[in-house]
């Protein structure tokens, strides 16, 4: 079998650094070598089967890989990977890596080493400072670690300065390069003289520019956004105003000066005697105090109406006003001289006339 080896493979015997039987499996990856039962080393003893550590190549590893290679195919040593500081394994490995930022394989730069990025221009750009792990992608964009931000994580957070972003702005609303300066101010925030302590109107939309003027969010109005928008009051200026306001419009708050047949701090209920949406229906006038439910006219009843809305006199009374009493026989009238029923032990038109003793129940 070794005649066959040497039928296959050169026997310059001054390029062979690992050498099986003698040292065998030396030169094979995880020392595993056996007998062959594939391709060039079928038949042979002592081949290695899981194939050869970096730089060798043939059925026992014996022969050191070509050029600058780093692996090459076990059974042809064709070039796989080169050295560190070259490239191109076409021509095994033949070309040297000039640009040291640069990870070289096929081409002179092929990617960026950590810390690089650019590799068009063979990573002469340099990652910033608040890269987490001082790397980025190959645009220079990267994770920031604690105080940094941007796309390439090259400024420091508001409130913060230094090479490190380590250390105290005045005001933790400022963007600053020493302590007591102030180029700009964090979003929400507005006026860099006195350190952006002003805050932008919940209004605005996205920021406020550092006179507090931005653009509105729709419900909105007003220069700053401080307003809202005609119609609709409150902290978000969702809630519309009353329908009891004159024009729809009302203050931020929700007061507003009312149309007529309207009360109330926000004009939100009827003057006394009146109901409805639009405070134009008479409350019933037995109602207590002339007061009655705004939606539907309900109220507590004078002593002398009733019903669900005190219009009807109640059972004894009668007159425009229900104020004059029936006569006392008549349980109730629509005047004095027509009575409606009469009380118990009475009858006639008038209930003028004395049941018969000998009526059951009166």
């Amino acid at each position: 079998m070794e005649g066959a080896l040497n039928e296959n493979y050169p026997n310059d015997r001054s390029s062979r650094v690992c050498t099986c039987p003698g040292g065998i499996c030396q030169c094979c990856l995880n020392d595993n070598c056996g007998f062959g039962t594939q391709g060039k080393g079928s038949g042979w003893e002592n081949v290695c089967i899981d194939g050869c550590k970096d730089g060798y190549y043939q059925p026992r590893c014996t022969w050191l890989c070509p050029g600058n290679c780093q692996t090459c195919e076990q059974y042809y040593g064709s070039c796989i990977s080169c050295k560190h500081g070259f490239y191109g394994t076409s021509s095994n490995c033949s070309s040297i890596c000039t640009h040291t930022s640069c990870a070289c394989s096929e081409t002179q730069c092929d990617f960026c080493l950590d810390g690089f990025y650019n590799a068009k221009q063979f990573c002469k750009a340099s990652c910033a400072q608040g890269c987490s792990e001082g790397k980025c992608m190959d645009d220079g964009t990267c994770s920031c670690i604690t105080n940094f931000e941007g796309d390439k994580c090259e400024v420091c957070v508001h409130g913060k300065y230094g090479v490190h972003c380590d250390k105290n702005c005045l005001s933790e609303n400022c963007r600053c390069t020493n302590k007591t300066d102030c180029i700009s101010c964090k979003q929400g925030f507005f006026d860099v003289s006195p350190f952006c302590f002003k805050q932008c109107s919940v209004g605005c939309k996205d920021i406020c520019n550092d006179e507090g003027y931005c653009t509105c969010q729709l419900q909105f109005s007003g220069s700053t956004c401080e307003n809202c928008k005609p119609g609709y009051y409150g902290d978000n200026c969702i809630t519309p105003c009353t329908n009891g306001c004159i024009d729809g419009t009302c203050n931020k708050d929700g007061t507003c000066n009312c149309l007529p047949k309207f009360t109330g701090p926000m004009c939100e209920t009827c003057d006394a005697g009146y109901h409805g949406d639009t405070c134009d229906k008479l409350c019933g006038q037995g109602c207590t105090g002339d007061v009655c439910n705004r939606d539907d006219g309900t109220c507590d009843c004078e002593f002398n109406y009733k019903g669900a809305i005190c219009d009807t006199c109640n059972d004894g009374f009668f007159g425009i006003h229900c104020n004059f009493p029936c006569l006392d026989r008549c349980y109730n009238c629509s005047s004095i001289e027509n009575c409606l029923a009469c009380k118990e032990g009475f009858y006639d038109l008038d209930c003028s006339n004395n049941c018969s003793v000998n009526c059951l129940g009166s």
